[in-house]
């Protein structure tokens, strides 16, 4: 008999005697004490001020250095292109970490000081937020959304400030990251309570248009397009200047498989990328010679049958570069209509990378070294995979930068629209 038929069986006993009855309940209720609640969001309560200076008020989840990646980091760059010289900034943190300036991640000009021009401020010192008239608030996820729509109500009502609107920096289409649930319904709320007072930016194009397809429509809306990193930038344009000098000093690519590897974060599929590999090891002729690097989340090395997978978490984009620069090819996906950076930063530095649709997202158009999966099956990628590494030495991953994704000012450009917005809506106020 399977274990699990006699797992079944035996809760099925539990469940129905009613000696046992009370240790079920009880074991229940322990497992649902673990779950999420609301009330381990925190609500703050705004302070009125005598001040009318503009603020420009950035609230993240964290601010833990090990954290400050991704939607974090897209964030403080936000901030840092919105805010001109001279206009006061504070970051808030809604989490209960505390300041420590060891583990807390270093925002250039910010100091841990609640009266400076540029000051960090920790939820786990208070809940009391001074909020002035000319405070503008810049939401970066649900939670922070969730925490601070009420303040923003406050603040309207206190100051009679009937057009005023908060920033919704949108980096994904959250409730997706939840399934049926609590959370779900929490997290989509904030995208349809009060559209009215929001005026959206939205992290890509694809993540726009998906929310306009479902629907959601907002106050003011923006998007930018994504722009390869300045310092991945700077490596690429290098390696590429040198590659085509005549006998130009540069590595070959490798038989590596290099994979975007994060197990706690469902919407990028760890399991079908472990799966599919498990299946191209034990069926692909030559498995072994070939290296498996996953980089982007730490974990054990998982023993396949004939190959490794070796992780390497999260590297300085130095590393990151030169493990993009001499690998064949790649393996990136993302459940969600946010295209995500990696299958864009390896197609460029010109790694053949399997990738995946999601309703209109379909990355196949910017770069021809993408694959582009309707349905990311371990059965599809392992043909995709193999059909790669068949060619290995026979076709060439050429770089084949969009030129777009290298101009830096894809962002800049929507941030001198919406401060040309939001000075307007502040003067009307």
């Amino acid at each position: 008999m399977k274990f699990d038929t006699i797992e079944m069986q035996l809760i099925d006993f539990i469940k129905t005697n009613p000696a046992f009855l009370p240790l079920y309940r009880k074991l229940k209720s322990r497992q649902n004490a673990g779950k999420f609640k609301i009330s381990s969001i925190n609500r703050f309560q705004p302070l009125r001020t005598g001040s009318d200076e503009m603020r420009l008020n950035l609230v993240i989840p964290t601010l833990r250095a090990t954290r400050v990646f991704a939607g974090i980091s897209s964030a403080l760059t936000f901030l840092q292109k919105l805010a001109l010289p001279g206009v006061k900034c504070r970051i808030i943190v809604i989490s209960n970490e505390a300041y420590d300036e060891h583990t807390t991640f270093a925002v250039p000009g910010f100091v841990h000081e609640r009266n400076a021009d540029r000051s960090l401020f920790f939820a786990n010192e208070g809940t009391l937020i001074e909020t002035g008239r000319n405070d503008l608030f810049i939401y970066t996820s649900w939670k922070t959304a969730y925490a601070f729509q009420p303040l923003l109500e406050w603040q309207k009502k206190t100051y009679r400030l009937t057009g005023r609107k908060a920033v919704y920096l949108i980096q994904d289409y959250e409730p997706g990251f939840f399934a049926w649930s609590t959370e779900y319904s929490l997290a989509e709320s904030t995208y349809s309570s009060d559209p009215d007072s929001i005026a959206a930016v939205f992290n890509s194009e694809e993540l726009y248009t998906y929310f306009r397809r479902h629907g959601y429509e907002f106050a003011y809306e923006l998007f930018f397009r994504p722009s390869l990193n300045v310092k991945l930038k700077e490596i690429l344009l290098k390696y590429m200047e040198r590659s085509r000098r005549p006998g130009g000093d540069v590595p070959p690519r490798k038989k590596r498989i290099l994979i975007y590897g994060r197990p706690s974060e469902h919407r990028n599929a760890f399991e079908i990328i472990r799966y599919s590999l498990e299946e191209w090891s034990r069926t692909y002729p030559g498995a072994e010679e070939w290296d498996i690097v996953s980089l982007g989340e730490g974990f054990e090395d998982i023993r396949l049958q004939n190959n490794t997978i070796r992780s390497r978490g999260k590297v300085s984009l130095e590393t990151y570069a030169r493990y993009m620069l001499t690998s064949y090819a790649g393996i990136s996906l993302m459940i969600s209509p946010h295209p995500s950076y990696p299958p864009l930063e390896m197609s460029t530095f010109g790694v053949r990378t399997i990738t995946n649709q999601f309703e209109n997202k379909d990355l196949a158009p910017f770069n021809p070294n993408i694959i582009s999966l309707r349905s990311p099956s371990p059965a599809k990628i392992v043909e995709s995979l193999t059909k790669i590494c068949d060619e290995y030495g026979s076709h060439s991953a050429d770089f084949d930068p969009d030129e777009s994704y290298l101009d830096e000012n894809n962002l800049e450009n929507t941030v001198d629209e919406l401060r040309t917005y939001l000075m307007e809506m502040m003067q009307d106020a």
